[in-house]
């Protein structure tokens, strides 16, 4: 009785053992609802906050690694998710205003589209207002990307060149990676 206490133990352990380490692994997705513009349209422009550095990530392998990059900010390992309270991918969008919001610090990425998107939130169109069924529409998303930040939760603004209005999204990210990579790139690197 005694040996099947103890195989029944060690196997309650080894479930629990291989639920966290794969926990640990796994990860869950907070990114936004946002096509990234294709190389070929050029859509992304990145700036240094105050400064007149510049980089279209002309060069396609650049563009690669920055969308790998971009994409991989918003990945979260279950684990931490869990420990954070932060399960939850809901995300909130709310109308920020007809000015530009102020990015002063890190770098400033916007990407640009050649035809108007959808703005869609947690999976739902973005309607103009509660008594409306007009979707909005946006042209162009502006965030900051600033270094040591680690996880946290992150602004991203949307324009609508039909209301000329921005709104302002929030949701988590870890820019950090993605801020070193771009501070890598010629425009930006110290030999610039």
């Amino acid at each position: 009785m005694k040996k099947i206490s103890q195989i029944i133990l060690y196997a309650v352990l080894g479930v629990l053992v291989i639920g966290f380490v794969l926990t640990a692994i796994l990860k869950k997705d907070f990114s936004p609802n946002i096509m990234v513009p294709t190389y070929a349209a050029g859509g992304i422009e990145i700036k240094e906050a105050g400064l007149a550095k510049y980089d279209g990530l002309s060069n396609e392998e650049n563009y690669n690694k920055f969308v790998s990059e971009y994409k991989a900010s918003f990945e979260l390992t279950i684990l931490y998710s869990v420990f954070s309270g932060k399960i939850s991918r809901e995300q909130e969008v709310v109308k920020y205003g007809t000015n530009a919001p102020s990015l002063d610090n890190g770098y400033i990425i916007t990407f640009v589209y050649p035809e108007a998107q959808t703005l869609k939130v947690n999976g739902d169109v973005y309607l103009e207002s509660v008594n409306s069924d007009t979707e909005t529409l946006y042209k162009k998303v502006i965030f900051a990307v600033e270094d040591g930040k680690g996880l946290s939760t992150r602004a991203i603004y949307f324009y609508s060149d039909v209301n000329k209005t921005y709104y302002k999204l929030t949701t988590l990210a870890n820019f950090d990676n993605l801020y070193k990579f771009i501070s890598e790139l010629p425009a930006f690197s110290e030999q610039a």
